[in-house]
């Protein structure tokens, strides 16, 4: 799980979902630079449109959020937003997929 001092606070979300948006099949990231960080910030948003229940929705941002923070010390010091638009990717799917995004 990703520790709270990598995570976005949440009145900074409206300003991090924009920037740069990198676009995969199963995800849309946005990366946002920022000068002022001390160490990368991130946040997985998960649509209804994608799961309709809170239990899938929880599942896929645990899922996403274990995997960012395997890959933490390696990401540079900016803003990261992650919004997953498929259900049911395995956790080495969403390992590599992120790995190749962040890059």
């Amino acid at each position: 799980m990703l520790s709270r001092t990598f995570r976005i606070p949440t009145e900074k979300f409206p300003l991090v979902t924009r920037g740069k948006v990198i676009n995969h099949e199963l995800f849309r990231v946005v990366v946002r630079a920022d000068e002022t960080l001390r160490n990368p910030k991130c946040a997985v948003i998960v649509s209804n449109k994608i799961a309709k229940t809170a239990v899938a929705r929880n599942q896929i941002r645990r899922q996403v959020y274990d995997v960012l923070g395997e890959m933490i010390s390696g990401l540079p010091n900016v803003y990261i937003s992650v919004f997953p638009k498929k259900v049911g990717m395995t956790k080495t799917q969403v390992k590599t997929i992120l790995q190749s995004l962040l890059k």
